[in-house]
């Protein structure tokens, strides 16, 4: 089933076994959910800009003594 086709809400169930029946109520809901924490997220962003702000900054050094850049 297609998330668009279900209706959030309380659903009733019939069940039939062998040698017993009943109803149970079952709710249907939507919840989103982020995969990463806030901390995590702020992680994921940090290491790239660090990792680009330490690599330009070894070839400014490395141009800037060694003259062969």
């Amino acid at each position: 089933m297609d998330k668009a086709d279900a209706k959030l809400g309380n659903y009733t169930c019939e069940i039939t076994e062998l040698t017993r029946e009943g109803e149970t109520v079952v709710e249907l809901k939507y919840h989103s959910v982020s995969w990463f924490s806030s901390n995590e997220c702020i992680l994921i962003i940090a290491f790239p800009i660090v990792t680009v702000i330490l690599f330009w900054g070894q070839l400014c050094f490395i141009s800037k003594y060694f003259h062969f850049l």
